[in-house]
């Protein structure tokens, strides 16, 4: 191509710069009409990420002609560009496509919409990668924000939350590090509780809740703040013993009905009563469960019929079984009665 026809591109593409408001970002649109002119390279000779940056500029180009300039079905090669750049380290670049994605996404819907907050996280990761914690604090809290708003957010706004503490913890505010962490407890006992009609069994007493709540009490330690300290350092040795208990002894243990109270009074204590209500309730019915091997006793239809009920409602495993079992013995406890 001569001189005079790259001139001729050269001038093009500044107009289309001008007046089109949708023009790709680029730090030179010289360097990148010369580029494209002179230095084509094969993509058979490239090596992995340089392929996948020569594709994904070649498809944002086929969006535009598709969809056209202002769709949102844009975003999405967008956004994997900003995402390979960033990887790259190429952080100024993946900046300006991050926000020409987020101008995208907020032309065709509003900013209090989730998928801003989608777009807008990945613009957060690269400036706490390039040392703009400040920035990436500021966005997250919007993030955040949204996500409240919008319906199945919750695994986004833990992950959220927890980076949102780590950087509060590298700035050493602490104290705002642990308000982010026991906002995701709440939230973390929320989830599980809603995902398991056993709540005892799964939200308030497990291995992933001990590792939250030590990392919650290594950071109050760091903000001096002993009373949160101590609340925290208790849950955890509860949520411990439960769930040492359950490894060592099996999860309906009888033995298991000290500790399952003790963390249900811990619960009740601090605003928790749908947890202690669960945890009192399945540690009556494994108490009563180990009194069944024995002679019967006066009045022991009825705490066999509240074992079987809760076990019906568990419904986890062979609780229907014992349950008919637990029913059975109800009723021949009843016919050798009216026989005396």
């Amino acid at each position: 191509m001569s001189s005079y026809g790259i001139a001729i591109l050269v001038v093009i593409e500044l107009y289309k710069k001008w007046r089109d408001p949708w023009y790709e970002p680029t730090d030179s649109v010289v360097f990148t009409v010369f580029k494209s002119a002179f230095s084509y390279k094969d993509p058979k000779t490239m090596g992995p990420e340089e392929r996948s940056e020569f594709f994904l500029r070649s498809f944002i180009k086929s969006d535009r002609n598709i969809y056209g300039a202002d769709s949102f079905n844009r975003v999405r090669n967008v956004v994997s560009l900003a995402e390979l750049l960033t990887e790259k380290r190429h952080y100024t670049e993946a900046e300006k496509w991050y926000r020409y994605a987020l101008r995208l996404v907020k032309h065709n819907y509003p900013e209090e919409d989730r998928r801003y907050a989608e777009v807008l996280s990945g613009l957060v990761d690269l400036h706490y990668r390039n040392g703009r914690s400040v920035e990436a604090l500021d966005g997250l809290s919007k993030v955040l924000e949204i996500l409240e708003k919008s319906v199945d957010t919750a695994a986004l706004r833990l992950s959220h939350l927890a980076f949102q503490a780590a950087i509060l913890q590298s700035e050493h505010r602490y104290e705002e590090s642990l308000a982010s962490l026991e906002k995701r407890l709440t939230l973390l006992l929320d989830v599980r509780s809603s995902e398991s009609a056993s709540v005892g069994s799964t939200a308030s007493a497990s291995d992933e809740l001990y590792t939250e709540l030590s990392k919650i009490v290594a950071v109050a330690k760091l903000a001096k703040n002993q009373a949160a300290v101590e609340r925290h350092q208790r849950h955890a040795e509860l949520v411990l013993a439960v769930v040492i208990g359950k490894e060592g002894l099996g999860s309906d243990s009888p033995y298991l009905s000290r500790d399952l109270r003790a963390l249900a009074d811990f619960y009740g204590k601090f605003g928790r009563p749908e947890f202690a209500y669960e945890l009192r309730k399945r540690a009556k019915a494994l108490e009563l469960l180990g009194r069944f091997g024995g002679p019967d006793y006066p009045g022991i239809e009825h705490d066999l019929a509240f074992v079987a009920d809760w076990l019906k409602e568990r419904a986890a495993g062979a609780d229907a079984t014992v349950a008919f079992h637990l029913e059975q013995r109800i009723k021949r406890i009843q016919a050798k009665r009216c026989f005396r």
